[in-house]
């Protein structure tokens, strides 16, 4: 179990060195054109957060609605189950 931790962890710092470098590599500033009605100047990481963000917020979004349908699939199918089911004496 020690093991998986300490790999765990070097995974963590790697990635971490990775995005840093990443960081350092995209500090140029990039203007964003937002069809035409609305443009901003933001270093390129800062851009690449932001959509990064957004994606993020949008699948959570969407697997909120898809857990709120499967919870209601499963209310309907458990009412069901205790109507064809007789009660135990």
């Amino acid at each position: 179990m020690k093991l998986v931790k300490i790999v765990n962890w070097i995974l963590r710092i790697v990635l971490f060195i990775l995005l840093i470098v990443l960081v350092i590599g995209n500090l140029t500033t990039t203007t964003f054109n937002f069809f035409g009605i609305y443009t901003i100047t933001l270093p390129l990481i800062i851009i690449l957060l932001i959509f990064m963000v957004i994606g993020f917020l949008c699948g959570l979004l969407f697997s909120f609605y898809k857990s709120l349908e499967l919870k209601a699939r499963i209310n309907m199918l458990e009412k069901e189950l205790k109507k064809s089911t007789p009660p135990l004496p």
